[in-house]
């Protein structure tokens, strides 16, 4: 007997979309080097509303180290255009 596949219902898409990104958006704001595979990750993932919180994230970093990387600061670049 073979796994029946069901469709998922959007509000449980919806809920699994929101837990990853809040994962992952936690995981990059407590690393004080996050992967550029996860922030790769949660990038394909963010919704337009999820956008601020990723920058909020970002920003915090960029403001805390004494010399933010490149990369980060690309990366806010590319957010802000």
């Amino acid at each position: 007997m073979t796994g029946a596949q069901y469709p998922v219902p959007r509000r449980l898409n919806s809920l699994r979309h929101t837990t990853a990104v809040d994962l992952l958006l936690e995981k990059i704001a407590s690393d004080r080097n996050p992967s550029v595979t996860m922030m790769n990750l949660v990038e394909e993932l963010l919704a337009p509303d999820d956008v601020p919180a990723y920058v909020g994230v970002l920003l915090e970093k960029v403001k805390t180290e004494r010399y933010p990387s490149l990369a980060m600061l690309r990366r806010l670049s590319a957010l802000a255009s």
